[in-house]
C-alpha cells in the first residue's frame, strides 16, 4: 500500500483483520472508501453489518475460524519455527491447523515416537478419524515397538492395515532392495509414510 496506494484487495484484507481484532472504527472507515466504489459497494456493505456485532463476526465462516485460531494470548516468536509452533498451541491448544503443522514436521522428521505420543490428542480436537500418513506412522510404530500406542478413542482402518500387510509383502519378497522394489511397487505404494520411513 505504501508503494502502490490503496487497491481494493488490500482494504478488504484490511477490513477482514480489523473486523477480527475488534477494532471496528478503523474497519468501519475502510468500509467507507469500499462503498464509494462500483465494484466492491456490495461486498462493503456486507461487512459493515458486522460492524460492533462480534456475534455476527464469530458466526461468519471465514472470520470466525481465524478467531478461533487466534492465540489467547502474546508470546515472543522465535526464530526457531519448531518453537513457535509449541508455544502457538500452547496459548490455544484448540489451534487444529498449528497441530497438523507441527504432526507434519515430525512425519517429516521421521519421529514415530512424537507423533504417536501426539495422536491421542486428536479426537478431543475433532478428529473422527485419523489422516492418512497419520495411520501408516502408527502402523509403522505398532510394527517396531510390537504394541498398538493410545490412540485417544479413534482407531486405525482397516484398509491401511490391509495396505500395510501388502506393502509388507512386497517389501519383504524382494528382502527390501530399493531398486527392486521401485520396478514392482505401483505409485500409490510409494505414496505412503511406509516407504518414506525407509527410503
Amino acid at each position: 500500500m505504501v508503494q502502490h496506494g490503496f487497491r481494493p484487495e488490500n482494504i478488504k484484507m484490511l477490513i477482514k483483520t480489523e473486523l477480527i481484532n475488534g477494532n471496528y472504527r478503523i474497519a468501519e472507515r475502510y468500509i467507507n472508501i469500499l462503498k464509494k466504489t462500483l465494484h466492491y459497494k456490495g461486498w462493503a456493505e456486507k461487512y459493515e453489518k458486522m460492524l460492533y456485532e462480534p456475534e455476527s463476526i464469530i458466526s461468519d465462516p471465514e472470520l470466525g475460524e481465524k478467531i478461533r485460531m487466534l492465540p489467547k494470548r502474546d508470546f515472543f516468536i522465535s526464530p526457531d519455527d519448531a518453537k513457535n509452533i509449541e508455544l502457538f498451541l500452547k496459548v490455544n491448544p484448540d489451534n487444529k491447523r498449528a497441530f497438523e503443522y507441527k504432526l507434519a514436521r515430525l512425519l517429516l522428521e521421521k519421529d514415530l515416537l512424537k507423533v504417536v505420543s501426539e495422536v491421542k490428542e486428536m479426537k478431543e480436537i475433532g478428529y473422527v478419524n485419523f489422516p492418512r500418513h497419520i495411520e501408516e506412522a502408527i502402523v509403522a510404530f505398532s510394527e517396531l515397538a510390537k504394541k498398538v500406542p493410545d490412540l485417544g478413542g479413534l482407531s486405525v482402518s482397516r484398509d491401511t492395515e490391509r495396505r500395510f500387510i501388502e506393502y509388507k509383502r512386497v517389501f519383504n519378497s524382494y528382502r527390501g532392495n530399493k531398486s527392486l522394489i521401485d520396478k514392482t511397487m505401483k505409485k500409490a505404494e510409494k505414496d505412503t509414510f511406509w516407504y518414506y520411513l525407509q527410503y
